[in-house]
């Protein structure tokens, strides 16, 4: 083996000596090794880039040549006389293992970005949601209140036509009863909303 020979997995080496691979593509050598070593369909991708960097490494030694006719795709590449076991580092990572190494970088490589996050973009972005939903609840208080004052005056009209007109008790009592009810209700999601709104207020400080 050369010194500075090119480190190459020795699965590509010995599917380059094979005859049938002695004129190939990218894609063609790449097919051939997902069926002969079981590298699943979702692989395929990676595997094309893994043949094509082995690929680089040969043609920059001198041991695979392009074919004369260039192509824009599907390019046709032959396979040198001088690609020989003992002018190669055979111990280059297999597809697996550069897989791995790969998929572990780019794994670090989203969380570091992750954690880099600028602490003040994060506090802004926690900043704008809060005071967004401190907008929503004061909207949220106002209507409820409006709601509230209504139903108010309508037990108070009940009320006062009840007191004023006795008869009327048995055809109205259902509804003052239903709109004293209503008042209630309105009352309590005033006093919640409220104590959520000064939540906000408190914790903004």
């Amino acid at each position: 083996m050369i010194s500075d020979a090119p480190s190459l997995d020795r699965r590509i080496f010995e599917l380059l000596q094979q005859p049938e691979n002695a004129q190939f593509t990218v894609c063609s050598l790449r097919d051939a090794y997902a069926q002969k070593f079981a590298i699943e369909a979702h692989g395929r991708a990676a595997l094309r880039r893994f043949i094509y960097e082995h690929l680089v490494k040969l043609l920059n030694a001198g041991l695979v040549e392009k074919d004369a006719e260039r192509r824009k795709r599907d390019q046709l590449f032959h396979v040198a006389s001088g690609l020989k076991g003992e002018v190669l580092n055979l111990e280059g990572e297999t597809f697996e293992v550069w897989h791995q190494r790969l998929s572990t970088q780019q794994a670090k490589r989203k969380a570091l970005n992750k954690s880099a996050s600028p602490p003040s973009a994060k506090k802004e972005t926690v900043n704008t949601r809060e005071k967004a939903s401190h907008e929503m609840l004061e909207k949220m208080l106002k209507e409820v209140q409006r709601d509230f004052l209504e139903t108010l005056g309508e037990t108070e009209i009940f009320q006062k036509l009840i007191q004023d007109y006795p008869e009327l008790g048995e055809s109205i009592g259902g509804e003052y009863k239903a709109a004293c009810d209503r008042s209630s209700r309105l009352l309590g999601h005033v006093s919640a909303l409220e104590k959520a709104i000064q939540r906000f207020s408190a914790d903004a400080k």
